[in-house]
């Protein structure tokens, strides 16, 4: 379940918090590298951060059977510099027609959006306040992290302004589905308890520094937080992201065109593929650059000790040279290039044979494509 107000998975809902995100400075996005330092203790971090988050209420206009109604969902988020930019994530703003932001000094301001991406499912917003008003959160590296580090997540669940949690890192480069349909990447699980209204605030590590925003539930059926939430990395993809939507900017990301599954230990062993690690290719979009390129979708179902699969299709090994072991890793190693440039894939086709394929990446579209061959 994502944390978002309409998508069915997401963190925000109506009359939940929208998360606003800790800021800094462009030149901090840039340039910050990772220093030596003693880790906080959750209460340290609360005390330096929670200042720096806010707590975001956006008014949407839904129809009733009697006519329109306006209704308010609820977030969180965090200032990035001193020029009043904040971060926060894209559902939960998405569609509104008023975005109020509230200060932990008590100022309460209108915002307006600066630039968003569906497909980080992260937005920018800018408030006119204070100086004093402002305190910049500082952005770390998500790639730094390792399971079990420590975390600590500030936001504004069920409207409790800058509550602090605390938990670790429970898995990393984690796959979680966007707003709009699409995969994000490289994601932080976390047991770290995180519920609706947390949408959009910063995730931060031991030292305070924010390595994620938080985003998404497990999709449990269970309307709370069961131990298993998502948020979306802050690594160097992510980063350049945020730096282009604070310029105003619109984020174009790298795009390879295909469905893809992981080779589980069933599938491996069953002498059905001739790899048994890698990404298995079940579609390619019709047109995209992995039909250009050569790349083969699935071709057939099959059963294999209960569990379906859609095999035939190329199974993607590495990555300019750099080995591939599953969906989360490919997709994360081509969210490092831009539109335009080209890969390297080295490919096992469904006779063993192994080929090295070049592909030419497309920008993502912004909306799921229709057309896609392999498995239906």
């Amino acid at each position: 379940m994502a944390l978002s107000r309409r998508a069915p998975r997401t963190f925000a809902r109506k009359r939940s918090l929208v998360a606003a995100i800790g800021a800094i400075a462009p030149a901090l996005l840039a340039l910050l590298v990772p220093a030596p330092a003693l880790a906080e203790s959750p209460a340290q971090i609360a005390a330096s951060a929670a200042s720096g988050v806010v707590s975001i209420e956006s008014t949407f206009s839904v129809q009733r059977a009697g006519g329109n109604e306006e209704v308010v969902g609820t977030g969180s988020g965090f200032v990035l510099d001193r020029t009043g930019r904040l971060l926060t994530s894209e559902h939960v703003i998405e569609g509104a027609s008023k975005i109020h932001v509230s200060f932990a000094d008590g100022t309460k301001v209108h915002a307006t959006i600066v630039g968003k991406d569906a497909l980080l499912d992260l937005a920018v917003l800018k408030v006119n306040v204070s100086a004093a008003t402002l305190h910049p959160l500082t952005i770390g590296f998500a790639e730094n992290l390792h399971l079990g580090d420590p975390l600590v997540a500030i936001g504004n669940p069920f409207g409790l302004d800058r509550s602090v949690s605390a938990g670790v890192v429970s898995g990393l480069h984690r796959q979680i589905t966007a707003p709009n349909g699409f995969t994000i990447s490289n994601a932080v699980q976390t047991d770290t308890p995180i519920n609706h209204g947390n949408s959009g605030g910063p995730l931060l590590d031991a030292n305070g520094r924010v390595i994620g925003v938080n985003a998404q539930l497990a999709d449990s059926g269970v309307e709370a937080n069961v131990g298993v939430a998502f948020a979306v990395a802050l690594d160097q993809p992510t980063r350049r992201a945020i730096r282009t939507l604070m310029a105003g900017g619109a984020v174009r990301h790298a795009w390879l065109g295909v469905s893809l599954t992981n080779i589980d230990a069933i599938l491996a062993t069953s002498g059905r593929v001739h790899a048994t690690s890698g990404v298995l290719i079940t579609g390619v979009v019709s047109g995209g650059p992995a039909a250009r390129a050569g790349i083969r979708a699935g071709s057939s179902i099959v059963n294999v000790d209960g569990v379906s699969y859609c095999i035939g299709g190329d199974i993607v090994t590495a990555v300019a040279g750099t080995k591939v072991a599953d969906a989360a890793s490919l997709q994360t190693a081509i969210g490092h290039y831009t539109p335009g440039s080209a890969v390297k894939l080295t490919v096992v086709r469904s006779g063993g044979r192994r080929v090295t394929l070049a592909v030419k990446l497309a920008t993502e579209p912004t909306t799921n494509p229709g057309s896609t061959t392999g498995c239906s």
